[in-house]
């Protein structure tokens, strides 16, 4: 059965995602998680089907689900985004038809014109009665808001294999699960009582979207679907249709924060120093306080910088940028690589 997922055609041009398949040019991306399992990172399960009504977006829930691990593993903090706005931009632009989408065109979306917003700002409420209630919400409000996303993370993502057979993609997904947090196409849902398992019979073509949660030597593929059971073991030599991993980088930070200041920003420092293990008892606010301070304070004394942790200046920001994107060059912006060479702090 299809739940929402329309297979690529070929991937071999540049809008396709041709250019960008895990191993291919350039260097690889930096290992995030050596075990490469994310079952203690994944969040709770959401059905993209409820009261009867189907809204055929598994590749939007799917890649959520992505996102939403790597975050909790790289900042240690539990978010869950809205399924019904990204649905819903998608709707509105094209790319999510009535019968799904192809996951690409929903990560390329994702990376440069929805961003994101909280489930608490478009949830499923219980007014909705259809599919067309479901797909009504009026996305123009939310936009402003969803487009800071983009000043908070970066998304890139890859093809994790362009072909081959179960076995050589089972290593790929191994590799890629160490990288970034991916997402496999399935059939859904053939489960085969003698091995215990979910898999695909000869012929069948996959139609849902999920998370892969991972893969152990020896042992089946875990995955995160949008349908209860939410976590199902899957035949340990699937077939994948395609699967994509995903790469969440910090934006740099650009601004100057000082000690008693409030701004959105200080939220987002307090975010990047407690995934970093610095502790912040009352994060998460707007609010540049006593323990921003001190947690501030000893990243500067771990990174050579002489301060009390009252400013959070250029050489700072450089130290901080560079400490979240360590591959990416100057930290990820120039002009805080200048400044920091005029800075004490």
């Amino acid at each position: 059965m299809n739940y929402g997922l329309i297979l690529p055609e070929k991937i071999e041009t540049r809008e396709e995602g041709a250019e960008h398949v895990l191993g291919g040019a350039g260097l690889p991306e930096p290992i995030i998680n050596p075990s490469g399992d994310y079952l203690q990172y994944i969040p709770e399960g959401e059905l993209q089907s409820a009261a009867n009504i189907e809204t055929s977006a598994c590749t939007l829930f799917g890649t959520n689900n992505a996102l939403e691990t790597q975050i909790k593993l790289k900042t240690g903090i539990t978010i869950n985004y809205s399924d019904r706005y990204v649905a819903n931009v998608a709707r509105r632009k094209g790319v999510l038809k009535t019968n799904g989408a192809n996951p690409h065109d929903i990560a390329e979306m994702l990376r440069k014109e929805s961003g994101e917003t909280l489930e608490s700002r478009a949830p499923w409420t219980n007014d909705i009665k259809s599919a067309d209630d479901y797909y009504s919400l009026n996305v123009v409000p939310l936009i402003p808001e969803a487009v800071r996303w983009y000043g908070v993370w970066k998304l890139t993502h890859k093809w994790v294999f362009s072909g081959g057979t179960p076995q050589s993609k089972r290593i790929a997904l191994q590799d890629a699960l160490k990288r970034g947090t991916v997402c496999v196409s399935i059939l859904a849902f053939y489960f085969d009582n003698a091995k215990g398992w979910y898999t695909k019979p000869e012929g069948g073509q996959d139609g849902d979207w999920v998370q892969l949660v991972s893969a152990e030597s020896d042992k089946p593929y875990k995955i995160l679907t949008s349908y209860a059971p939410f976590l199902k073991d899957l035949d340990p030599l699937y077939d994948f249709a395609v699967a994509k991993v995903f790469f969440l980088t910090p934006a740099p930070f650009l601004k100057n924060l000082y000690f008693q200041m409030t701004d959105p920003e200080v939220a987002r420092l307090q975010t990047a120093l407690v995934g970093l293990k610095y502790i912040i008892p009352h994060a998460i606010t707007n609010v540049y306080g006593t323990e921003t301070r001190s947690a501030v304070m000893s990243f500067q004394r771990d990174n050579g910088i002489e301060d009390d942790g009252s400013h959070f200046g250029p050489r700072t920001r450089l130290a901080l940028n560079t400490k979240l994107n360590p591959t990416a060059p100057f930290g990820g912006d120039f002009l805080t690589y200048l400044a920091a060479f005029f800075s004490g702090v």
